[in-house]
């Protein structure tokens, strides 16, 4: 029996596995009642100035418009303390009485900015579709076009994210307004949106072009925090797990090998983006990795138990290459458990904690499944 184990996994193969290692447009207004304003608005109904109306209905007419603005700043208070489904409710309510509002630009932001934490992209694409051409101030105005991208990014949508990438960089409206480090983030994401559209080698190529010059007379110092660098790195190893998804395992140690050179390539990259200190990026790097080595652990359990063993023999077998291959687990285990860390010391909450929690959650089921069904063994 053992000699059939060997045979299968030789020591070789157990040495490499043992190796692949927002523009914020809100203030806050204190003691304010919103029930009894949105009765006061519900009572008035909508009502148009135009000349001729009697001074009565002009005062009311007054009365609603500062009852919008008063609806604005408890909306803004509700954002601030938590309550996203209230302020969420009063943003759409002020849309919904005057969609021209002064405001209605930051209403718009705002929902978005909600949408984005419920994970809702299309919700989210809509409003910083209506807010970006809405906004005056140029800061305003690439925000919201940077969060228009990162839905789009978040739906999939490549194409419409290199599509948005060339108009926020040819636009009238920026030109000569931004700063090189938001042209650079823009081309970025163009850069994301080749890898993740199968146009890797201009993605590859585009995301090295940005790295040259963003440490271009740099020191190592001057690159810790630089979002875009992390940001760079980040979609260089997004790369490498393409090619390891389109990597076949098949049942050869070339195979093995191949499989872990492009995850040690990827982790490169990707522990570099962690190295900045971004925390965005840190939890999006350690995920990536994790994703990586759990991959290799599933599509290793996954391939076929040898025919000429028995049952028992079978549990055996599967039982001896848990305890050689467990420390695909443990790596990411570590990895996600440092960066759910990380992102709790400073209160930081995004789509990668979230993820990164559930993959944490699964890897654990797995352990404890596989340690009870092997402690015989």
């Amino acid at each position: 029996m053992g000699e059939q184990i060997n045979k299968i996994l030789p020591f070789t193969l157990i040495f490499v596995l043992l190796n692949c290692s927002t523009a914020d447009h809100r203030k806050e207004e204190k003691d304010a009642k919103p029930q009894d304003h949105r009765i006061l608005l519900k009572d008035l109904g909508e009502i148009n100035i135009s000349p001729g109306r009697s001074v009565l209905l002009k005062e009311l007419e007054t009365e609603a418009l500062k009852d919008v603005d008063m609806l604005f700043k408890i909306a803004n208070s509700f954002y601030d303390s938590g309550n996203f489904s209230e302020a969420g409710k009063l943003y759409s309510d002020i849309l919904a009485i005057n969609p021209h509002y002064k405001n209605a630009a930051a209403c718009h932001f705002n929902l978005g900015l909600i949408a984005l934490k419920k994970n809702d992209w299309k919700e989210s694409v809509f409003r910083f579709r209506k807010a970006t051409p809405m906004f005056i101030r140029t800061e305003d105005v690439r925000d919201s076009w940077f969060l228009l991208m990162e839905s789009l990014k978040n739906k999939g949508e490549w194409e419409k994210v290199i599509n948005e990438s060339d108009a926020f960089l040819r636009s009238p409206r920026l030109s000569g307004k931004l700063e090189k480090e938001h042209e650079i983030e823009a081309g970025l994401r163009k850069a994301e949106a080749f890898v993740m559209s199968d146009v890797e080698k201009e993605g590859v190529d585009l995301a090295n072009y940005f790295i040259y010059m963003i440490r271009k007379g740099k020191s190592r110092r001057d690159l810790l925090y630089d979002n875009n660098y992390a940001y760079a790195n980040f979609i260089l190893g997004l790369a490498e797990s393409r090619k390891f998804k389109e990597t076949r395992l098949k049942e050869t140690e070339e195979s093995l090998l191949e499989k872990c050179k492009i995850i040690l390539s990827a982790q490169s990259h990707y522990l570099k983006a962690i190295q900045t200190g971004v925390i965005y990026w840190t939890n999006a790097s350690a995920f990536e990795i994790s994703k990586l080595y759990t991959s290799l652990y599933q599509e290793m359990t996954s391939m076929p138990v040898p025919e000429t063993l028995n049952e028992e023999e079978a549990e055996v077998y599967k039982c001896e290459l848990w305890k050689k291959i467990s420390g695909l687990l443990s790596r990411p285990r570590r990895y996600l458990k440092k960066s759910i860390d990380a992102a709790v010391k400073i209160n930081e909450s995004n789509q990668y904690t979230e993820k990164s929690f559930k993959l944490l959650q699964s890897i654990e089921e797995v352990y404890s499944k596989r340690e009870s069904e092997c402690r015989d063994y």
